[in-house]
């Protein structure tokens, strides 16, 4: 039963507690009913919200109910949906839901930070476990358990684990078209960040249905859908159900139920603005005052946000795996029809189970077997691929962001000549306004090159925007910082902050960053306790504010929030890592070691954390473990300055 809270952006499941309370609610619910017939009439068509949409759902104040409510009426469509790759998009860690293969011999190895990786189940749990050896001794352990799986398994199955509520991807991914384990996405090549990536509200957002996070939050959930389900491109379906539980129907042969969005009944635009919402992944900017979970279908997307996909020259094969959207509008196709993704594709059935002839009769409909352009192919050489017009002209293709994995590429067209020549990346296109305000193009830059590439042409092109006019100061601010930011212009950040405000709270970090890089920790502190109430949960911009505490030696308001960081999350490493440092500034030499030591079986390379422990075995006159510690240092970072300066020091003593 679901739990109706206006004000609530998402529904809870509830059990009501005996029958007394059971028919009071159902007695509400009437009672609802009978209100809501009240300003919803027949001649629906001509009802429109304070949004000036016709679609009761676009309304604020209606709650989505979950699937297994839309379930009731539509147990066909939701039966079937579930086994489609959004259906099974995310999900909890269990064998069941696993498509990944274990054995003994199942290991993967980080040649450059020296960490294994060995996945195992332990009953229906599944786990993580990092080590080092040195010969066969094991120098370091950590085991995290995987609560969640994100990907259907079509392609990949990556995981994620969870600290109270914070989640964080897991760095291994099972790659099912390969059946191999691998690094997940991004991972490999020295970009191992371990346990420490976190999931945050635009990555969620396209894997699952919208999960409930904490304002202040950016990986933080309070409870966490499962899966894609019916709501994402039908909208909330508060309205609807009370609606058609009172009695209200709509002849929808004749007329457009507008209590749902039926995404078959939009126009084209909208039509495919609901596929293009995650299904054109690229640098979503969003519009000011905007935010991830705004959007509804049925409405212009381009209100919302900017989506800018790279292009590239030659033969345009290189594309990003989520794409297919974009794919499709660049065919001729489309182009020259009147098609969407629909068109060919049922988002109730998946394409695992619709036969190939489907997609073909699919193609003669536009493309008859008796026409002239109907296939440059023989006869002979198009029964030795059984005749399958998409397995030509939409070949299985490797995408440029995940790797083991070739999708179908939609882009519809003959084959290219294979040409030796590399792609070269010219620019980004926004593919969902034609419109694109300069600061929004620059943001969209800075965020590719911090995500992608870094490749200091992007930030040129950003500066060239933002130095353009545009009609959001705000968002033409925050690309100023960011630009100067980058580059190592600390002054200049903090030159233009002084002339401008912003709520803005990555715009604040870096300008918090700007002044700590220019030891100007007082007014750090400003703008890191900015970001801090505009993000509570970020626990990143938490402990920069410490940081910033620390280095004024206000260490009772530094270790309040410390505190805080470690009671959200008891595994922060650099929370940890400070809080010990507190510890010893206050004398507590036992509660500052234990604190090092706890990080560094978290973490055995963590820098800050090694000094840290040789500046501890200073304070207790140990010569013999500082050096230790300090050359433990040096054997991951040689040129390390403190390190180097403290040795030369402790060799003159």
């Amino acid at each position: 039963m679901v739990e109706w809270q206006h004000g609530r952006r998402w529904p809870k499941i509830l059990s009501p507690s005996n029958e007394m309370a059971t028919s009071r609610y159902i007695a509400t619910i009437l009672f609802c009913f009978s209100l809501s017939l009240f300003y919803y009439c027949s001649s629906s068509e001509q009802i429109y919200t304070e949004n000036d949409s016709p679609y009761l759902n676009h309304h604020d104040t209606v709650e989505y109910v979950g699937g297994e409510t839309c379930r009731g009426c539509h147990a066909d469509k939701f039966e079937s949906f579930m086994h489609t790759g959004m259906g099974e998009s995310f999900g909890d860690a269990t064998k069941s839901r696993s498509k990944s293969k274990i054995d003994e011999h199942t290991l993967i190895f980080d040649s450059i930070n020296n960490y294994y990786y060995k996945p195992f189940w332990k009953d229906d749990s599944l786990y993580v476990h990092e080590f080092r050896l040195d010969g066969k001794d094991t120098l370091y352990s950590r085991v995290e358990q995987i609560k969640y799986i994100i990907g259907s398994g079509h392609h990949t199955n990556s995981h994620i684990y969870e600290k109270n509520g914070y989640l964080y991807q897991a760095p291994i991914t099972f790659y099912t078209q390969d059946q191999k384990w691998d690094f997940a996405p991004g991972f490999a090549g020295g970009f191992n960040s371990r346990f420490d990536r976190i999931i945050g509200t635009e990555c969620m957002n396209c894997h699952n249905s919208y999960s409930d996070q904490p304002e202040g939050s950016e990986n933080k959930y309070e409870w966490v859908a499962q899966g894609i389900s019916c709501e994402r491109c039908h909208g909330p379906g508060e309205a609807h159900v009370k609606l058609k539980t009172a009695g209200e129907l709509i002849d929808t042969s004749k007329y457009v139920d507008y209590s749902i969005v039926n995404p078959a009944k939009l126009d084209r635009k909208l039509q495919m603005n609901v596929c293009q919402r995650c299904h054109v992944q690229g640098i979503a900017e969003l519009l000011p005052g905007k935010s991830f979970y705004d959007f509804k279908p049925g409405q212009h997307l381009d209100s919302f946000m900017n989506v800018f996909i790279p292009r590239y020259d030659g033969n345009n094969t290189k594309f990003i795996m989520a794409s297919q959207a974009d794919r499709l509008t660049q065919s001729k196709c489309y182009t020259l029809t009147d098609m969407t993704c629909i068109s060919c594709h049922n988002p109730h059935i998946s394409t695992r189970v619709t036969p190939i002839d489907h997609f073909n009769q699919k193609c003669t409909s536009c493309h008859p077997s008796e026409s002239d352009s109907f296939c440059t192919l023989n006869e002979g050489d198009r029964m030795l691929s059984d005749n399958n017009c998409s397995g030509c002209h939409m070949p299985e293709s490797p995408s440029i962001d995940i790797p083991h994995v070739t999708v179908t590429d939609h882009l519809i067209r003959i084959p290219p000549k294979p040409n030796q020549k590399e792609e070269r990346f010219t620019h980004l296109e926004n593919v969902i306004s034609d419109k694109t305000d300069p600061a929004i193009r620059a943001l969209g830059y800075l965020s590719f090159y911090e995500k992608f590439t870094q490749n200091s042409a992007l930030i040129d092109s950003a500066a060239l925007y933002a130095g353009k006019n545009s009609r959001y100061p705000e968002k033409n601010f925050q690309a100023k910082v960011w630009i100067n930011f980058i580059r190592s212009n600390y002054k200049k950040v903090s030159d233009i902050s002084l002339k401008h405000s912003t709520d803005d709270p990555w715009t604040l970090y870096r300008i918090g960053e700007s002044f700590t890089k220019q030891r100007m920790h007082k007014e750090a502190e400003v703008y890191y306790l900015k970001a801090v109430s505009n993000q509570q949960f970020n626990l990143e911009f938490q402990n920069k504010l410490a940081s910033s505490l620390l280095n004024q030696m206000k260490l009772k308001e530094a270790k309040d929030v410390l505190n805080f960081i470690i009671k959200e999350n008891d595994q922060h490493i650099s929370a940890l890592t400070n809080m010990g440092f507190t510890e010893l500034q206050f004398g507590n030499i036992e509660k500052a070691q234990n604190l090092y030591e706890k990080v560094l079986k978290l973490n055995p390379d963590h820098i800050p954390c090694l000094l840290n422990m040789a500046g501890l075995y200073l304070v207790k006159s140990d010569k013999r473990k500082a050096k230790h510690y300090l050359n433990e240092v040096i054997s991951r970072d040689k040129d390390n300055f403190k390190a180097n300066q403290i040795l030369k020091e402790l060799k003159r003593i």
